[in-house]
């Protein structure tokens, strides 16, 4: 009867390595999936990001032009080039 206990005894031992494998084995393939996931939302990310640089970089550019162009009219304006116009509006 001792050798029934001990076959017992490793029977239920070998269950429970088996259901800890197959736990851990869930548990892998879950990581697994949320790492898959991870790393697309990290290329999607970093696909936006550069994206996001290139539109700053172009309204930097359009910034730059329109304050040169500013920067044009008013020291056109400071010259004298525009009194005139200006002079007629308020006199109106």
């Amino acid at each position: 009867m001792h050798r029934h206990e001990v076959e017992q005894d490793l029977t239920n031992q070998l269950a429970r390595t088996e259901s800890e494998r197959q736990s851990l084995v869930d548990k892998l393939s879950a990581n697994q999936r949320q790492l898959s996931s991870l790393q697309l939302e990290k290329h999607d990310l970093e696909k936006s990001a550069v994206r996001l640089e290139k539109d700053k970089k172009a309204l930097m550019k359009t910034l730059g032009k329109v304050l040169v162009g500013y920067a044009g009219t008013f020291d056109k304006f400071l010259a004298g080039e525009n009194l005139q116009i200006l002079t007629c509006h308020l006199l109106t």
